[in-house]
């Protein structure tokens, strides 16, 4: 096993982050369900319509 620092994991982690999210998007038009993140501080449901509603404050 790799001995990898904690910053470069993470830093791979996170350039993966952009895929996961298409792929999450991607999945949720397939089975119509919406995809739940936090954008500008709010919990926010996004619809496969392009649908944004607020759920609550993050």
């Amino acid at each position: 096993m790799e001995n990898r620092s904690l910053d470069q994991r993470d830093k791979e982690i996170l350039s993966m982050v952009p895929f996961i999210i298409d792929r999450a998007r991607i999945d949720g038009k397939v089975h119509n369900t919406p995809i739940v993140y936090e954008k500008n501080g709010k919990m926010v449901e996004e619809y496969p319509d392009g649908t944004i509603i607020v759920v609550k404050e993050a």
